[in-house]
């Protein structure tokens, strides 16, 4: 089941403050803080191979995209209003969960949407993210912001050296997205799980933005995710030759040779 991100880091952040990416990351957070549209986030190390400790990570609830759009439109209140709710968020048992469970993932260092939602994936951490996008919606509601784009979560069906199509859930067709565009957001497979997102810019221009979404296994009653015995949620394709692997032929994949006797 693909989800977006609740926790972000600073580079979508900036992408949202500055459209046209004149702006560092860097400066772009530190505009930002001054503005009084950014949380404090939430800071952790990683763990490197054999134990090792790593970086340091930076993550912040993706309220603080909004807050981002509201500065990018200098509706400074706004902004700060979701700032504060993004800061309530990340102060939440679920974040923090999520969080300590992150620390002490060994692997490679989180460098974008695309590694934060492989890492977000895991089966243990899918009752704190189901809480913590519950929580995210509530805020949203009592916000009341005019901020946020339209999103639909889905995957991509189908890849060519041209175009993706990704099939999105509540739309009635597939919508063709250019290949490169996929490849800068780091989805690159069919069968990947994408958020799309259109954002009005005014004038009648909308703004079309395809991105990493979580592969979230469906949690039961208890919270605890609907996985097989290998941790892979139910009814996801692990990759694209899956399909082909298993798909019927009729052609015999075992030969007995001849002159071989029945057994009775």
């Amino acid at each position: 089941m693909p989800a977006a991100l609740p926790l972000v880091t600073r580079q979508e952040i900036v992408r949202d403050f500055r459209l046209d990416e004149t702006t560092t990351i860097d400066n772009g957070i530190r505009a930002l803080k001054d503005k009084r549209a950014l949380s404090p986030g939430l800071s952790f190390t990683t763990r490197g191979t054999a134990g090792h400790l790593g970086g340091r990570v930076h993550l912040y609830s993706t309220l603080n995209r909004d807050a981002a759009r509201a500065a990018r439109h200098k509706d400074y209140e706004s902004a700060e209003r979701l700032s504060k709710a993004a800061a309530r968020l990340e102060a939440s048992p679920e974040a923090k969960k999520i969080v300590a469970q992150l620390s002490s993932l060994s692997g490679p260092a989180i460098g974008g949407a695309a590694d934060l939602a492989r890492l977000l994936a895991a089966p243990q951490l899918a009752s704190a993210l189901a809480g913590l996008q519950r929580k995210q919606a509530r805020a949203r509601r009592g916000l009341k912001e005019g901020t946020v784009p339209a999103q639909f979560v889905g995957r991509v069906v189908a890849l060519t050296k041209v175009a993706a199509l990704v099939e999105l859930d509540g739309l009635p067709s597939h919508i063709p997205v250019p290949t490169a565009t996929m490849q800068a957001a780091g989805v690159g497979a069919v069968g990947s799980a994408v958020v799309a997102s259109w954002e009005m810019l005014g004038n009648g221009r909308t703004m079309l933005s395809v991105e990493p979404a979580i592969d979230m296994p469906d949690i039961n009653a208890l919270g605890e995710p609907l996985v097989d015995m290998y941790g892979t949620p139910w009814g996801q394709v692990l990759s694209a030759a899956d399909p082909e692997a298993l798909a019927v032929s009729g052609t015999a994949t075992i030969a007995i040779p001849a002159g071989t006797p029945d057994v009775e």
